[in-house]
């Protein structure tokens, strides 16, 4: 008896198809987006360059918020309101000093929060793991060390 697949595996299957059925016929993946406005939940927008961002820093779940995780052809397309503006922030209630915080660690490793807890409390939004949250608190500790 065959088993029965599973949705994962189902999805696997179907992107591997799907991208063949693309290069065979001379299309392209999607590509990377290259910036992107993200709405806050105070009603503020983030312009993130999303090229600036250093991957290997960033946990995955936020390259696939942000559109550029390079399996990003796997996930759906991002969630954007009228206007083009990527709203996770706005839908996860990340407040626009906190989101250009973020992306400022992410783009340069500068810490620009002034409390650990509302660092490690963004980051958890926007999807740290446990390395990534140790990470953050050894870069929190250094970073505000050195400025006393």
């Amino acid at each position: 008896m065959i088993s029965p697949m599973t949705k994962v595996t189902k999805h696997v299957n179907a992107f591997t198809y799907t991208r063949k059925l693309c290069l065979m016929s001379g299309e392209r993946p999607k590509k990377k987006r290259k910036s992107a406005e993200v709405i806050c939940s105070d009603e503020k927008v983030e312009h993130v360059d999303t090229s600036a961002i250093d991957i290997d820093r960033c946990p995955s779940v936020t390259l696939r918020l942000l559109g550029i995780h390079e399996d990003s052809t796997l996930f759906k397309d991002v969630k954007t309101n009228g206007f083009g503006q990527l709203t996770f922030a706005q839908d996860m209630g990340i407040e626009h000093k906190q989101f250009a915080n973020a992306m400022e660690f992410l783009r340069s490793g500068r810490v620009l929060f002034t409390s650990l807890d509302a660092m490690k409390r963004t980051f958890d939004i926007l999807g740290a793991d446990e390395y990534f949250r140790q990470y953050v608190h050894a870069s929190f500790i250094t970073q505000h060390s050195d400025s006393c």
